[in-house]
């Protein structure tokens, strides 16, 4: 009898050290997921501001969760009207509390927003739902 508990106490070591984490590699080792290698060039594809000085309208796309483009750069007063793209799934608002705006975004439709760019600096616009999505107006020069 006590060579059948020494046996099954032997299985269960033997099958506990077997499931340990031997098997770890190292960081370098490890390739960076596709995730983020995506959002890194989202974040820099959204940092590039797009020239509308002289414009009356403009488009921008909404998904998710990102604005492209993610800035618009004009004059100080210049008034705006951006046609806003929902390609994304998830709702999302277009919303600036320097520029009176907050609308709802819902998946697949369009909507029209009239802004007007400040004397100076930038406006910055966002979701309400996704606070991480941002994106600002700006005054050029």
């Amino acid at each position: 009898m006590k060579r059948l508990i020494y046996l099954l106490l032997a299985a269960a070591v033997v099958t506990l050290a077997s499931c340990g984490g031997g098997g770890e590699t190292t960081p370098e080792a490890q390739p960076e997921p596709a995730e983020e290698q995506t959002t890194e060039a989202m974040e820099e594809e959204e940092t590039e501001a797009v020239d509308v000085t002289g414009e009356d309208e403009t488009d921008l796309e909404v998904g998710d969760f990102y604005f492209e483009p993610g800035a618009l750069q004009g004059e100080a007063g210049q008034e705006l009207t951006i046609m806003i793209h929902h390609e994304g799934d998830a709702p999302h608002t277009f919303t600036s509390d320097a520029l009176g705006v907050d609308e709802s975004l819902k998946p697949g439709k369009e909507v029209e927003v009239s802004v007007t760019f400040p004397d100076s600096g930038s406006a910055e616009f966002h979701c309400e739902i996704h606070p991480d999505m941002m994106g600002t107006i700006e005054v050029a020069g």
